[in-house]
């Protein structure tokens, strides 16, 4: 019987070894596993900070490129006005006065973004100088000082040009 007995501690005892080896062991994984874990959390907040830059440089492209998309420019002034910034030249009097197309430049206008179908002339009396067609826009007389010029299709509106004079009387 004491044999037995001292056959089952040295059991117990093994068995003991045994789960203290896996307690080892197990405790060994979970740090390599948080360990590797951390590092892939690190890893993909990594991209994730990439991506988002990424994200931002596009967003600003588009808007970029959508800001030139739909902007436009215009030109509303005086015949005195329009000579001295060189817009327009002196022509004939059969003619008129003629756009020096060799001058338009987007400093010397107003932008304008096209998605606004409406533009407000501070006068009753009034010439589109650039082209375009009267069938793309119509005019409604606000008062004796003010018109405005409504586009009833912009893309064919602005396809002849990307900007609007406006000589005022």
């Amino acid at each position: 019987m004491k044999q037995i007995v001292l056959i089952l501690v040295l059991l117990i005892a093994m068995v003991g070894q045994t789960i203290a080896q896996n307690n080892n062991r197990v405790n060994a994984t979970k740090k390599a596993n948080k360990r590797q874990n951390t590092h892939i959390v690190d890893s993909l907040k990594k991209v994730i900070r990439q991506q988002n830059k990424i994200i931002i440089e596009n967003y600003e492209y588009i808007s970029a490129q959508e800001q030139q998309l739909y902007t436009k420019y215009v030109k509303i002034a005086g015949k005195g006005e329009l000579l001295s910034t060189g817009l327009i030249t002196r022509g004939n009097q059969m003619r008129g006065n003629n756009v020096n197309y060799s001058r338009l430049s987007p400093e010397l206008f107003q932008p304008f973004d096209i998605r606004n179908t409406e533009i407000k002339i501070p006068s009753s009396r009034f010439k589109i100088l650039t082209p375009t067609s009267k069938e793309f826009y119509k005019v409604e007389i606000k008062d004796s000082l003010s018109s405005v010029l409504h586009i009833l299709d912009p893309e064919r509106f602005w396809y002849a040009s990307n900007y609007l004079i406006i000589q005022t009387y």
